[in-house]
């Protein structure tokens, strides 16, 4: 953040807007900083940008008898309405102020409602739409029962279904975490999957018989991923009627459901066979328009999710 806009953040956290509205000196002062920065011409876009803000602060600290907790409660509510404009410039401002305002200030000694903020800001401003899990196993044969649809040039073994469910959700303004895009080269994958199943809203995963078949050596990821998602929720104490809906599952077919019937009947499994779930039926061009429209009410449905899930929480 330029050193001219941070003192302007400064000014508007110490003085109230009426006082700054009264002493023109203040910003005065301010734009003379913007000056010697050579960005004088940026000091009204940045001036706009900040006063609304400092609005939303204000009126936060003008509702009577309000706590510590409840202040908190009201930062994180109106930083995830501007989070959602995805202004990332506008989210660091706002961030900022909370910080001079309330962070710093008020609730210096208050251990609690600090934890508390920064415990649930991630999820908020930041927080993954969904976690993604598919497996590559048997991927060359998913790939060749959709090849129409995936336009390969060649069949590499890797799940490029799963890459195109992918990438047609991220299409919505949608971030998830899928072990491809969000993973370096030589990281832990165990650990970094468990901590990020944790950091998201919802669950997605992609069904196959594959998944439901492996040997006692092998580890079954996407059972593993479903069980960290499931038992270590963000929020603690879900009530059902919410938790019930985290999981989305898109099935490639009838095929995998009877393979399902071999695996040890748990949650998991009653689960993906419930009617709520998207299955895959594409075969052919013309059922092209109809996946269309189902990946767009599975977007549809994740983003509720979160919206559902921080009113919950929020409100």
């Amino acid at each position: 953040m330029d050193k001219s806009l941070t003192f302007l953040i400064d000014v508007f956290a110490k003085y109230p807007i009426e006082e700054i509205d009264k002493n023109k000196a203040i910003l005065q002062k301010v734009k003379a900083i913007y000056v010697l920065d050579k960005r004088d011409k940026q000091f009204y876009d940045d001036l706009y940008l900040v006063r609304p803000l400092k609005e939303n602060i204000e009126t936060i600290l003008s509702i009577d008898n309000l706590d510590s907790k409840s202040q908190a409660e009201w930062c994180l509510y109106k930083y995830w309405k501007i989070s959602n404009e995805l202004n990332k410039k506008k989210n660091e401002v706002f961030g900022k102020l909370i910080q001079e305002c309330f962070y710093k200030t008020i609730w210096k000694r208050k251990k609690n409602v600090k934890a508390y903020y920064d415990n649930y800001l991630p999820f908020v401003v930041e927080g993954n739409h969904f976690f993604f899990s598919y497996t590559n196993r048997n991927a060359f044969e998913t790939n060749k029962d959709f090849e129409e649809l995936l336009e390969l040039g060649s069949n590499d073994g890797r799940n490029h279904l799963a890459e195109y469910l992918f990438k047609k959700l991220s299409e919505h303004n949608l971030i998830g975490f899928w072990d491809e895009k969000n993973l370096d080269y030589g990281s832990n994958i165990e650990k970094e999957l468990s901590v990020n199943c944790k950091k998201v809203f919802c669950f997605v995963q992609l069904i196959e018989q594959k998944i439901f078949s492996t040997t006692e050596s092998e580890q079954n990821w996407c059972h593993k991923e479903y069980l960290e998602f499931k038992n270590n929720y963000f929020i603690p104490d879900l009530p059902e009627p919410y938790f019930n809906d985290l999981f989305l599952f898109v099935i490639q077919d009838d095929r995998a459901l009877s393979t399902a019937n071999t695996f040890p009947v748990d949650y998991w499994i009653q689960e993906i066979k419930s009617d709520k779930h998207l299955k895959l039926t594409y075969h052919k061009d013309k059922d092209r328009f109809k996946l269309r429209k189902d990946i767009d009410d599975l977007a549809n449905k994740i983003f509720r999710i979160r919206e559902d899930i921080l009113n919950h929480l929020l409100n």
